[in-house]
């Protein structure tokens, strides 16, 4: 383990062939995964945990962690009219 600090955890890995690095902190969505530099998919272990690929040799893996932002438009139609009915951005 290279650092573990809220939002960010980093850890060189050496492994001899492919494998999964599975992380005991709570996969939730805005976590991010790097393998040496490059973006990687993060996907769920056991349901809760952070799992990523990792290709054989030494690797340094990075998650990072910064809240999602999803906005929402929704437009309604009424007599013939548009009108912007909602415009809101919820942060999870």
């Amino acid at each position: 383990m290279v650092d573990d600090a809220a939002g960010r955890v980093e850890v060189d890995v050496e492994v001899p062939t492919s494998g999964v690095l599975v992380v005991a902190d709570t996969w939730y969505p805005g976590w991010k995964a790097f393998v040496d530099g490059v973006e990687v998919t993060l996907s769920h272990a056991h349901g809760v945990f952070q799992r990523i690929a990792i290709p054989g040799g030494r690797h340094r893996v990075v998650l990072s962690y910064a809240p999602v932002t999803e906005a929402r438009i929704s437009v309604i139609t009424e007599g013939g009219a548009h009108r912007r009915a909602c415009a809101a951005a919820t942060e999870w």
